[in-house]
């Protein structure tokens, strides 16, 4: 299966501030006499916003990217009265739910099954969904939530071609059909868009980077290179015993010795649904004989230690296999996370393409193993492929703060807070054999404002894993919970933007106006992290 094409993105400059009404309607379109062409790629004269002959709409927020993030982003911008065009590059509403096939959010529970994280517009979405869900019935939420917004004009198969600026403001956009059958979203080929503000909700901040935001790849700023942690490549069996597999992982297994994981340690206590170890685990656990179950069930979702894998020897060397994630799918499917590459550089397309192929070739194989190895999946047969690898890191902004590790471990409570956040340091290998430094333990702390700024051009946030934060940092934040929150925190500050006619810098920067935007999310029900103890 072949992934979506990418974003085509280039820089082109000068659009005047546009004073463009909040009324809550949809984006109006006026068709000029001559078309407009984006030929011309990279930067462009700075007066192309003003001569654009091309149809031309104006709306109060353009959010790039129907991720789970956008969509959030879109949802509270419109629900606030701004005006919203929403633009995906491909045919539906998503993201890696849809294309890569995740199916499970990550969350800490409360023994009574609620769960502090999931508040607000992610809320919406965990409450009917669950941990482990079902990817169709993600998808149809998606479009439904986002259908029944009058406020937002919904543009698939449509992409970025050009990028409007004046000065380093980012002020519009030409939005083009993506290749393909005629679309009839859009009421031309080419449509200049003026926005009053623009949430990039790609993944890869693509909008951002072209705009002129200052970034790093992978671990450039740690002072290492540019190395990105593994991709996945997420597949659908069929044929699996769900209750074999439940009983298998309730097992128990001894082992010889506490098993040294990053900073951690491997607990004799069951662990919660993020595998995490218990608080009372410390380095200084004597290495002693402990007893440790094999993995756990939550409803849809189970997973295993990894087990089952330690003894699988891929054919590729760039290949591995991780402790195994199910997601049970309404059909009777079983979709497995577990095949990781290393090596891959998420921003190029071509490498992409090169690592699904192998991953792809490597699953006769690993499926064979797993038959052998684990009990409940003696009967599978491979049914389904993601048309798109999970990419966990390419850029990280910069904003003006980049959240740090150091953040994250004390639970820091900004006081520009607006999302809680709550996942451990998880970073994927980087290079075969590499362990997490950081293990298991999930951290809740807060994310500021200011990570979702770009500090050196405005009129744009980030709603993305692609936030202001250190590489090590971002391997917390980068889960669609905590980018869905930071998403929601985007669209309530761009539509007080719109209405105020402020910019993006002129909210991070003055206390009275981001406490607005906690305002908003207070009384919308979310939680920003008011709880934590730490206080900057």
């Amino acid at each position: 299966m072949t992934p979506y094409p990418l974003f085509s993105i280039c820089l082109v400059a000068a659009l005047p501030c546009l004073l463009v009404s909040c009324a809550p309607s949809k984006p109006t379109a006026t068709v000029a006499t001559a078309p407009a062409t984006s030929s011309q790629r990279g930067a462009v004269p700075s007066d192309i916003g003003s001569r654009w002959r091309g149809a031309r709409v104006q709306t109060d927020v353009l959010v790039v990217g129907g991720t789970p993030a956008g969509v959030a982003s879109a949802l509270a911008a419109s629900r606030r009265g701004a005006k919203v065009l929403l633009v995906e590059p491909r045919a539906a509403l998503g993201g890696d739910i849809v294309f890569a096939m995740l199916n499970m959010f990550d969350v800490p529970m409360r023994p009574n099954g609620t769960s502090s994280a999931a508040t607000g517009i992610f809320g919406e979405f965990y409450r009917p969904l669950g941990i482990g869900f079902d990817i169709s019935k993600a998808r149809a939420l998606f479009e439904a939530k986002i259908a029944a917004q009058p406020n937002i004009t919904l543009w698939k198969r449509a992409r970025v071609a050009q990028i409007w600026k004046n000065g380093t403001r980012v002020t519009g956009a030409v939005i083009e059909a993506a290749p393909g059958a005629p679309n009839p979203d859009l009421p031309a080929p080419q449509v200049g868009v003026e926005a009053k503000i623009i949430i990039d909700a790609t993944n890869d901040a693509d909008v951002a980077a072209r705009a002129g935001a200052r970034y790093f790849v992978g671990r450039e700023a740690g002072g290492y290179d540019s190395k990105q942690q593994s991709v996945s490549l997420l597949f659908a069996v069929k044929g699996a015993n769900w209750k074999k597999l439940s009983a298998y992982v309730k097992g128990v297994q001894t082992m010889p010795a506490a098993q040294r994981i990053g900073q951690e340690y491997a607990s004799d206590v069951a662990p919660t649904t993020s595998k995490e170890v218990a608080a009372s685990v410390t380095n200084t656990t004597p290495r002693k004989p402990v007893v440790h179950r094999l993995g756990g069930v939550d409803g849809n979702y189970i997973w295993e230690r990894g087990e089952a894998v330690k003894s699988y020897v891929p054919r590729y060397s760039n290949i591995m296999a991780l402790s195994v994630n199910f997601g049970r799918q309404s059909d009777g499917t079983v979709v497995l996370n577990t095949l990781n590459a290393v090596g891959v550089n998420g921003l190029d397309f071509k490498d992409k393409e090169r690592a699904r192929r192998q991953m792809t070739a490597e699953l006769p194989f690993f499926i064979a193993h797993l038959r052998r190895s684990m009990p409940g999946l003696e009967k599978i047969r491979l049914v389904k492929i993601a048309p798109e690898l999970y990419v966990r890191e390419t850029r990280h902004v910069r904003g003006f703060y980049d959240l740090q590790v150091a953040d994250i471990r004390t639970g820091k409570k900004f006081p520009d807070r607006v999302a809680l956040a709550s996942y451990p340091l998880d970073l994927h290998p980087y290079f075969k054999g590499q362990i997490n430094p950081f293990g298991p333990k999930r951290f809740e702390y807060s994310i500021p404002l200011r990570s979702l700024v770009p500090r050196w051009i405005d009129g744009l946030f980030v709603a993305s894993r692609c936030l202001s934060a250190s590489y090590q940092a971002a391997g917390s934040a980068r889960v669609i919970p905590i980018t869905m929150a930071s998403g929601e925190a985007c669209g309530v500050a761009a539509a007080l933007a719109a209405k105020n006619n402020w910019t993006p810098h002129q909210i991070a920067r003055f206390a009275s106006r981001y406490q607005q935007v906690q305002a908003e999310l207070r009384a919308g029900g979310t939680n920003i992290g008011d709880g934590l103890a730490s206080i900057n």
